[in-house]
Formats: C-alpha cells, structure tokens, sequence
C-alpha cells in the first residue's frame, strides 16, 4: 500500500495504532485523517527521476517488443515469397532494422561501396 493510493486504509490503521497507545490515558480518537502527503525537498527529486527512468524503460521494452515482431515478420514474409536470405544477409537485415526501428534518432541512408561492382 501506498500513502498516495491508499490513504484511507492506512488512516484506519494509523488510527487503531493510535487509540490503543492512548487507550492507557483514557483518550479516545475520534477522528484521523491524512490530509496532505509531501515529500522532503531532497527526496521529490530523486522520486521524478525514478519515475521518468521506469518510465522510459517501459515505453523502450515496448519500442524493442514491436521491432522484433516487425523483423520476424519481415524475415518470413521474404522467404514465404521466394526470397531466401545467407546467414549473413539475414543478420544484416535484422541488425539494419533493429537499428532503424528501435534507434534514438533518424537514420541516414547509406550506401556500403564494398558491395558496388564496377560497371564496364
């Protein structure tokens, strides 16, 4: 439980805890509330970065999840349509796409001038 979620049920708690440490003065807890829930200065920091680093984990294990079922996809439809790969074209295939579908930033096209053959 949390102070946030479950306010009430620890307000419950928090008062039962309360009345029987008073119970020995002859003092009975009418009411209890939690009212507003603040963190110290030097904590609320240190708490948004956590929740942005979870968050980003999040969306980057959805972005990865979505890139590997588009290259599986993508691999099968090739060869259901004739179009058998070499291992190493395969591995090339799935690292250029990963690299393009679960890249940061935009990729820019190149052309690898090893693979060119002269033209006569």
């Amino acid at each position: 439980p949390s102070l946030k979620t479950e306010a009430a049920l620890l307000g419950r708690a928090l008062s039962r805890a309360l009345q029987h440490k008073l119970d020995c003065a002859g003092i009975r807890v009418v009411s209890f509330e939690l009212s507003d829930l603040a963190y110290a200065a030097e904590v609320a920091p240190m708490m948004l970065v956590r929740q942005q680093a979870q968050a980003l984990l999040d969306a980057r294990s959805v972005i990865v999840a979505g890139s590997v079922g588009i290259v599986d996809s993508c691999l099968r439809q090739l060869t259901k349509k004739g179009h058998p790969l070499t291992d190493r074209d395969e591995a090339r295939l799935v690292s250029n796409l990963m690299t393009v579908l679960a890249g940061e930033t935009r990729p820019l096209p190149t052309l690898s001038l090893s693979e060119c053959t002269p033209r006569a």
